[in-house]
């Protein structure tokens, strides 16, 4: 092929066919515009996905060890006193070992509008606050004196977890039968 015949098929680059003449400047922009906006959507989701995965992960870690806390608290002597609890005891009770010191449930129970007992700690490389509260309180309304929830006995606790201020766990626990106070006009 010659020099001229390059020259006039470059120059007749408009009269070529249409499936010889190639994008348009407006086409190639309006698709990098379009990819760039997939791209976009693309990292946002992705994003998104990795930030669930993490607090999914971190609620579950977070369950796990509450349910450990549960375990221990329903592990406890329902006791005979009212009294407080120590920081002392507190420590025992939650930390790594299996010893669970001498609280006793009836000393980590708290006024309905308490906030319970709370510890900052890392444990198994999950860090925050946690807030363990046992009260008579038993449908969580602030108050201890529901009769048809029987609430406000000496026999009937509620117990909850929190981790960095969201409730995990909650239970209820029953003293053992000789201690329970039998329900008069209780129609079962």
């Amino acid at each position: 092929m010659s020099l001229f015949a390059m020259n006039h098929r470059v120059a007749g680059a408009a009269d070529a066919p249409a499936a010889e003449r190639g994008f348009s400047l407006v086409e190639v922009t309006t698709g990098v515009a379009l990819m760039a906006i997939m791209l976009y959507g693309l990292h946002a989701t992705m994003l998104s996905a990795v930030t669930g995965r993490s607090t999914v992960k971190r609620t579950d870690r977070a369950g796990a060890i509450a349910r450990d806390f549960m375990d221990r608290l329903q592990s406890l002597p329902f006791g005979t006193s009212n009294g407080g609890v120590s920081a002392a005891a507190l420590d025992e009770l939650f930390d790594d070992d299996q010893d669970l010191g001498t609280a006793t449930l009836r000393q980590l129970r708290v006024p309905a509008n308490d906030l319970g007992h709370w510890f900052v700690a890392t444990i198994d490389g999950l860090a925050g606050r946690w807030r363990v509260k046992v009260t008579a309180d038993l449908n969580d309304d602030g108050d201890e004196a529901d009769v048809a929830w029987r609430e406000g006995r000496n026999d009937l606790l509620a117990i909850q977890i929190w981790f960095d201020d969201r409730i995990v766990l909650r239970a209820t626990r029953a003293s053992p039968v000789e201690e329970t106070t039998v329900d008069v006009g209780a129609n079962y």
